[in-house]
């Protein structure tokens, strides 16, 4: 299935807390873009699409709280396959202080990450060891071997080249 996207969506494990006036939701960004992410949470009971929520969040363990009013697009309650996720697809609508600026300045660097080491690993057989300053940067759930490493990076340059080729 081919979504049609504004933005690129990078993948992510940062922490994000959603709440409205009647609860708090805890979670982690299954994927992050300039215009906003999806957040696994365990339970969606009360969130409804429409919904607007405050949304504080860290791309990184020693980065800082950013903060954003978002607005709830999709809800999706999981299954027993694993890949899929109950969460919440939110926009990002309005930014406190430097929180726009630090969610742009991220997603660019990681699309730059992912670009050099597309380049490293199409042309060359890298030992992993000597990548990982630039590996311990990506949201990767283990260590990987170098073809799971491959066909994860080929897959998030591809879904980046199909959602800049359309323009949308």
């Amino acid at each position: 299935m081919i979504e049609n996207r504004k933005f690129y969506r990078l993948p992510s494990h940062s922490r994000f807390v959603l709440g409205n006036e009647n609860r708090v939701y805890a979670g982690k960004a299954v994927n992050i873009s300039f215009g906003g992410a999806f957040v696994h949470l365990l339970d969606v009971t009360g969130i409804k699409s429409g919904d607007r929520m405050k949304c504080d969040f860290m791309l990184s363990e020693s980065g800082p709280v950013l903060s954003s009013m978002t607005q709830v697009k999709r809800v999706a309650v999981g299954s027993s396959n694993p890949s899929d996720y109950s969460g919440v697809g939110v926009e990002f609508v309005d930014f406190t202080g430097d929180s726009r600026r630090i969610v742009d300045e991220f997603i660019f660097e990681q699309k730059r990450l992912y670009e050099l080491l597309g380049t490293l690993l199409m042309n060359t057989e890298p030992d992993l060891r000597s990548m990982k300053p630039m590996l311990s940067k990506l949201p990767l759930q283990r260590q990987p071997d170098l073809r799971d490493l491959r066909v994860f990076v080929e897959s998030t340059l591809r879904s980046i080249q199909l959602v800049e080729n359309k323009g949308v």
